[in-house]
């Protein structure tokens, strides 16, 4: 079933910038040593339960800090810097040993483009430990990519890391035209991101990503007994994680729940805040496992 939402006005509040200055005042970062890799990250809340909050490749945990402002009374949630790793193995070492640091043995996860494979990976590798799985404008493993994606890599090599972050700039300006709650803010915080990239950063990422191609989508087939739920977040002008990868993420993960935000792009969860995190919300917490979907949403219902 795929749920369609039409736009709602956002709700007034404080400034945005006070709000999360506030909140990384009150929750400062923790910091801890993996196999020689410092992993950082922002916990808030003290629910039993963890939620893995994987932001994109731009920016850090951070960028989910409205949403975790929510999250807190329900969970432990654990706001992820990505660290330079050798590969996605690397990297799911040291998530595993932030959630253990916490004491979480059950938890959710969030991600969102990047973070959404990241945050399949996690699932895949240890789905007995998941409740529920929150997945935003991403795709599935496709081995095809993988090659791709090396390709790709060897040319970034070759190009001057500050032509990058122009590069970066660019994409960030042009997904942000659909921003009309809090653009300059959000502007200001992927800005700064992409200054503050490195040739490591996007070494480790293309690494990660291949890894997750390669490997992982073999793993799929073990969900098949699974019991947690899986929520797809979409927009349906999205460029990036488009029609195709739509189509295939829904095709990997059958028995997953898919709400379209008519008209939204890449940046669905700031293009559409308020409705996003609600629905988000109501899906991590099990509300809208309680209401029928026509009573939960103002929205229309088309086939999958």
């Amino acid at each position: 079933m795929i749920i369609v939402t039409q736009k709602l006005n956002a709700s007034a509040e404080l400034p945005i910038s006070r709000r999360f200055d506030a909140f990384c005042e009150a929750n400062p970062k923790k910091k801890i040593l993996v196999g020689g890799v410092e992993w950082r990250y922002r916990p808030i809340g003290r629910g039993a339960t963890g939620l893995v909050m994987l932001p994109g490749s731009a920016g850090g945990g951070d960028a989910y800090f409205q949403l975790a402002e929510e999250m807190a009374k329900d969970f432990r949630c654990l706001l992820i810097d990505y660290s330079v790793v050798d590969g996605l193995d690397q990297m799911l070492a040291g998530l595993a040993a932030i959630l253990e640091n916490e004491g979480k043995q059950r938890f959710s996860i969030i991600g969102g483009s990047y973070g959404g494979m990241v945050a399949q990976a996690l699932l895949l590798r240890q789905p007995s430990r998941v409740d529920r799985v929150v997945l935003n404008g991403t795709g599935s493993p496709l081995p095809a990519r993988a090659d791709k994606n090396e390709r790709w890599q060897s040319v970034i090599r070759m190009i001057p890391i500050s032509c990058l972050r122009v590069l970066l700039k660019l994409v960030v300006k042009k997904m942000s035209k659909q921003i009309k709650v809090d653009h300059d803010f959000w502007m200001d915080y992927y800005f700064e991101a992409a200054n503050s990239i490195t040739r490591a950063d996007l070494d480790s990422k293309y690494r990660a990503s291949i890894d997750f191609d390669r490997n992982c989508g073999s793993l799929l087939d073990d969900l098949k007994t699974w019991k947690g739920k899986i929520l797809l977040t979409q927009g349906t002008s999205d460029k990036m994680a488009d029609g195709q990868m739509q189509a295939g993420i829904q095709q990997a993960y059958p028995q997953s729940t898919i709400h379209a935000f008519e008209g939204a792009g890449h940046g669905v969860s700031l293009e559409r805040p308020d409705e996003w995190r609600a629905v988000v919300s109501a899906f991590l917490t099990g509300t809208s496992d309680r209401v029928s979907t026509t009573e939960s949403q103002p929205s229309s219902v088309v086939p999958a």
